[in-house]
């Protein structure tokens, strides 16, 4: 630590104050809620995000290569750390998503770690899997004081479909434009495929020499790929199989084939101390 301290240091890296946390060992784990007139919606999302690049937490950090995540209406995480804030929410006029992502230790404490008040991305994408009815109308309906979110209970897996340069985005935008993503089709943007920087362009041919028209990328953020089952262990293979079935890209497709894999020890841990009692693996 004081080695990183002094070489940032002297490359001027920060100009300004910073925050050292104390550090606490457990298990991470999030959870978030959307909050309008009437409060906090009675389905609360407690979530598992994978940061680091590579499979097995390798590589740099970025914002969020894939999560696991659940809606329930019965979440001690969010008793403790969410709850009690709607009065100060209400005071200052929040609405919309509210996250935080805790530490929890080994006597059960969560420790807060940062708050997100806005939908993340790729949280915001693997959500839609999970949400029922018209997004308009439950979010309008929640600025009136009426909480209509209807949601599937069951798990969602998803992964970040990305090619080169990501996670940098050093290069300029029409580096990364124009590969084709074959044999995808705007009607297979369904629940599951989320895309993100894609647009329609022109491709290689079925017949190898002409060109038509298909979907390409248009930066290195390419897509969301989600998958939805009763278990962790059914939506990794559900969302995996989805990526197998439906992306083919010749850049370097870039995903993470771990997503989800390290709950099977997690949620023992946490659940010795009540939490998410109710949730399997497999």
């Amino acid at each position: 630590m004081v080695f990183m301290l002094n070489k940032w240091k002297k490359m001027n890296a920060y100009d300004g104050e910073f925050v050292l946390q104390e550090f606490h060992a457990g298990s991470e784990m999030a959870v978030g809620g959307w909050f309008g007139l009437g409060g906090f919606s009675k389905y609360f999302l407690e979530n598992w995000e994978f940061k680091k690049l590579m499979s097995g937490d390798y590589g740099p950090a970025t914002g969020e290569q894939g999560t696991v995540m659940r809606y329930t209406e019965e979440s001690l995480l969010a008793d403790k750390v969410l709850k009690p804030l709607e009065d100060f929410l209400h005071g200052i006029g929040y609405s919309g998503y509210i996250d935080v992502n805790c530490i929890i230790d080994d006597k059960g404490t969560p420790w807060p770690l940062e708050f997100t008040t806005r939908p993340g991305w790729p949280l915001f994408q693997i959500q839609q899997a999970l949400h029922l009815g018209d997004p308009i109308q439950w979010m309008l309906d929640s600025l009136d004081g009426k909480d209509t979110l209807k949601v599937r209970k069951d798990t969602a897996v998803g992964i970040v479909v990305s090619q080169p340069d990501y996670p940098y985005s050093n290069v300029k935008k029409k580096e990364n434009t124009g590969y084709p993503i074959f044999d995808m089709t705007i009607e297979d943007a369904t629940k599951n495929i989320h895309l993100s920087e894609v647009k329609m362009g022109m491709g290689p041919g079925k017949d190898g020499k002409n060109t038509e028209p298909c979907l390409v990328t248009c930066g290195s953020y390419v897509m969301t790929v989600s998958g939805v089952g009763k278990t962790v262990e059914d939506a990794r293979e559900a969302c995996y199989k989805t990526f197998k079935k439906k992306v083919t890209m010749i850049n370097s497709c870039m995903i993470r084939d771990d997503i989800g894999e390290k709950l099977e020890k997690l949620l023992p841990d946490i659940q010795k101390n009540g939490y998410c009692k109710d949730m399997d693996y497999c």
